[in-house]
């Protein structure tokens, strides 16, 4: 009258856990009597059955509950890196004859050793979208307070930024727009992985922790000016051993990313705003209700504007089961389109603000504010089994040929933002060594030199007068020997 339905028993076993762990399964009673105890058994490698008594209530007439054995299995050191096959069954039911089916399945030994993890939140948008723009100044909050360990970008939707691959993964993961996904784990209080805005920023801190087999790193970048052709290598190197269909990824994003107004009403590229002072939607971002109901020159930020490695990651570079010290390593290269000059109406003001700009200039394919993002992730023909194990974003064209990590991105920060005079420039520097702080202007010109020296690691302020400046946006730069940086400025008077 007990089948057992289901293994609850942990996937992974690591040597690390001295304590062991609990081997359950779920067990559901078709018989009209109430299941109140018996005997749960189980076997490791059809090795010597390991038996102890139980006392789990599982109601009649199809109830299910989890049984578990109380003597907990303890992986060895010897079986690091190989699956173990369990067996399990249930006999003596309520004390007499009665015995359940049985349940096989595997568990997989490493040694519990982590990476250092980044968290990585792709939200779904568009530029129809009024309600969008929120969820854009959410995901700048959630980066700002985690410079150095969150990865942010965004998949747009029915406007002149979305890609083939976005949409295949708009359409998997959308509950509505905007929407995001963290790391695209299924989170236990959630039925699915598409977040509403709301749940973002504390799904990021749940993940902050989350342990990681791999480290990911981008290297051997080169861009060749000339061809605007962009190549690099993504390296996904396992600290611990690791098992399942793992995949290498790597998108390009952009920044500060603009198109022409095309039409007044018009969204492939004008940012739709409900929440404008004009509209009345709720937030609380006073810069949203100051902007208009259709922002022309809107700057749409971390938008993927090329995936390398197809919708889902680029297959048969990791093993099926990735071995402790294991690295394994993938090059792509791309192309940039031509750079692509935004020309706006004399009725559209000619406004150049911190959000949107209506100056005539570059507004698309910058490879000056382009980045790499890589990412290894998990597959399975389930939505819920799509895990992303780590994650690293670099820029796409400073310090090339030089390994980078997420920690070696620095934060930095310029203050007050709009500026007109004295600006302080604040930055974090991972290491001591020589570093260069330019201002440049929207097509990637350098207009004045801050400061350039060797500076111990730590925190660092900086000022500079902004007072000759123009008014406009403008970027500045920090550029180390293994490290970098860039913050927009607006200069406003």
């Amino acid at each position: 009258s007990l089948k057992l339905v289901k293994n609850a028993t942990p996937a992974i076993a690591s040597i690390s856990n001295t304590s062991g762990i609990s081997v359950a399964v779920d067990g559901s009673n078709y018989g009209s009597s109430t299941i109140t105890g018996g005997k749960i058994n189980y076997s490791v490698n059809n090795g010597a059955a390991v038996t102890t008594s139980f006392t789990t209530s599982v109601s009649p007439s199809g109830g299910i509950s989890t049984i578990t054995s109380t003597t907990k299995y303890v992986a060895q050191a010897a079986d690091a890196g190989t699956d173990k096959t369990f067996k399990v069954w249930i006999t003596e039911i309520n004390g007499g004859a009665d015995a359940s089916d049985t349940l096989t399945f595997s568990v997989f030994i490493n040694k519990g050793v982590f990476g250092t993890k980044n968290v990585f939140v792709e939200e779904g948008s568009g530029a129809w979208c009024g309600w969008c723009p929120d969820g854009h100044f959410r995901l700048h909050d959630i980066l700002n307070a985690n410079p150095t360990n969150v990865v942010g970008v965004v998949h747009h939707n029915n406007d002149g930024m979305a890609t083939t691959e976005g949409n295949t993964i708009n359409t998997a993961f959308a509950t509505g727009y905007p929407y995001g996904v963290v790391d695209r784990v299924t989170f236990s209080d959630q039925e699915e992985a598409g977040l509403n805005r709301g749940l973002w920023a504390g799904k990021v801190t749940e993940r902050l922790n989350a342990p990681t087999p791999v480290n990911v790193t981008v290297t051997d970048r080169t861009y060749n000016t000339t061809t605007r052709t962009v190549n690099f290598k993504v390296k996904a190197k396992f600290v611990d051993y690791s098992k399942g269909d793992y995949r290498i990824n790597a998108y390009i994003i952009e920044n500060n990313v603009r198109g022409p107004k095309i039409s007044a009403t018009s969204t492939t590229w004008n940012q739709s705003n409900y929440m404008s002072s004009q509209q009345g939607g709720a937030t609380s971002y006073q810069a949203l209700k100051d902007l208009p109901p259709k922002i022309v020159g809107y700057y749409h930020q971390h938008v993927v504007r090329k995936v390398l490695s197809g919708d889902w990651g680029t297959t048969g570079v990791i093993p099926a089961i990735a071995a402790e010290g294991g690295e394994y390593v993938k090059d792509y290269t791309w192309t940039i389109p031509a750079e692509g000059v935004i020309t706006y109406d004399a009725a559209d003001g000619n406004i150049s603000e911190e959000y949107r700009s209506t100056v005539t200039g570059p507004g698309i394919n910058k490879h000056y504010d382009m980045k790499i993002v890589a990412f290894v992730s998990k597959y399975s023909a389930d939505l819920k089994g799509h895990e992303v194990l780590n994650v690293v974003e670099v820029p796409l064209a400073w310090n090339t040929g030089v390994e980078e990590e997420a920690a070696k991105t620095m934060p930095a920060t310029v203050y007050p933002n709009p500026t007109s005079g004295i600006t302080s420039i604040n930055f974090n520097s991972n290491v001591t060594g020589n570093i260069s702080i330019a201002v440049m202007d929207i097509t990637g010109k350098k207009v004045m030199d801050v400061t350039s020296g060797v500076f111990a690691k730590g925190e660092h302020t900086l000022y500079f007068d902004a007072t000759n400046l123009n008014n406009g946006v403008y970027f500045v730069a920090i550029k180390g020997d293994k490290e970098s940086a860039t913050a927009r400025l607006v200069i406003a008077k």
